[in-house]
């Protein structure tokens, strides 16, 4: 699951999650309880130019 906006979920060293406002990343648990393996990408180095690939 892509959070969406910047991208920039705030995962920390330790795994916690700083930026967990967004719908994916808020409801993550409740995907994987429903039998969904959930992977919720951060940016790199929590930076996100907001270029167009292409």
């Amino acid at each position: 699951m892509f959070p969406g906006g910047s991208g920039d979920i705030g995962l920390g060293k330790n795994g916690a999650i700083r930026h967990d406002h967004n719908f994916a990343v808020r409801t993550r648990r409740l995907w994987n309880r429903q039998g969904y393996a959930v992977i919720i990408p951060d940016t790199i180095n929590h930076i996100n130019t907001n270029r167009c690939l292409g």
